[in-house]
């Protein structure tokens, strides 16, 4: 059995897409996935499935919800190494150190190709550092994110340092 990690964009922020965990879990089992989990009240779920690829897994989840609650949400699935290669494939250590709450890592749909990143560092006006990893994108805010002007629009879903780190705690205790 494989541990994942499902990101659900956008749930239970500012009132909109509003669903419990506690009814999320209770698919995920009747998936046929075990040992589920959540971190946080923002779509954040650990389970166990036969290995499988995670793109699958995400259809598979996005067709759930919406048949269950009519919802159209966006979701990432990533495996418990992935993420402890994110922790350990990060290139903001410093950042994650001293700022973990503005240190992002967004998942992606698809990898952004370097002619991508580099317009989307263009458009950096603020402190914000921008990096690359497989299907990730690492950004730091050190000014905050609610101030930052970068804006961006791509396939994709964001957690804090934090919340990573408390999620890799979480799916190794399996």
């Amino acid at each position: 059995m494989t541990t994942y990690c499902a990101f659900l964009r956008g749930i239970n922020v500012g009132g909109n897409n509003m669903l419990r965990m506690a009814d999320l879990l209770a698919m995920l089992a009747e998936m046929g996935f075990s040992d589920g989990r959540s971190l946080l009240q923002s779509g954040n779920l650990l389970f166990r499935a036969e290995e499988g690829s995670a793109v699958a897994i995400e259809a598979a989840i996005e067709a759930a919800i919406l048949r269950r609650f009519g919802k159209q949400i966006r979701t990432f699935v990533r495996t418990r190494e992935d993420l402890e290669s994110v922790l350990t494939q990060n290139p903001f250590r410093e950042e994650a150190r001293s700022d973990p709450g503005h240190m992002l890592v967004m998942f992606l749909a698809a990898d952004l190709s370097a002619a991508e990143l580099a317009k989307i560092q263009a458009s950096v006006v603020g402190r914000e550092k921008l990096a690359l990893g497989p299907r990730l994108l690492y950004i730091t805010y050190p000014d905050g994110i609610g101030d930052s002007k970068l804006k961006l629009k791509l396939d994709g879903t964001a957690r804090n340092w934090n919340t990573l780190n408390k999620l890799v705690a979480m799916a190794s205790d399996d």
